[in-house]
């Protein structure tokens, strides 16, 4: 709402700058006049410049998000680069013959038993002394 004075009122600016009056006016100061009905107002050219500087910032800020929003996407996701790892290790189970539960839990059982023996003749293979086996013998005193 512009005056004949060339004046704006407060209020309409800080709806503008999406504030309220009386945060609008704290900040202007002495930049704030009171017209023949006692409402606030500034002047229409220092309107201007509030709302195009708070426009312009707003852009920017919007500006910004979605840089931001696309270098994420473009960032490779962790959980997306084990998926595809983990599908690149099941390649070898190809065809749809083969369940997908057999592919999710599919190891190269050559592997588990070379693990599983190699663990049982280190523990045969130690030397007396490091390695205590306590037998388990019935109770007879029941």
């Amino acid at each position: 709402m512009t005056h004949p004075n060339n004046r704006v009122s407060l209020a309409v600016v800080a709806v503008e700058l999406a504030t309220t009056a009386d945060e609008l006016a704290a900040r202007l100061g002495d930049a704030v006049e009171l017209d023949a009905a006692l409402v606030r107002c500034i002047p229409a050219g220092a309107a201007r410049d509030l709302i195009a500087t708070h426009r312009a910032a707003v852009q920017a800020a919007r500006d910004r998000q979605r840089a931001e929003l696309e270098a994420a996407r473009q960032r490779p996701h962790p959980i997306q680069q084990r998926v595809r790892a983990i599908a690149a290790a099941q390649e070898k189970w190809e065809g749809t013959d083969v369940p997908a539960i057999v592919r999710l839990l599919a190891d190269d059982p050559d592997s588990k038993f070379n693990r599983s023996s190699a663990r049982l003749d280190e523990m045969w293979s130690s030397k007396p002394g490091e390695l205590v086996q306590h037998r388990f013998q019935r109770r007879t005193d029941r």
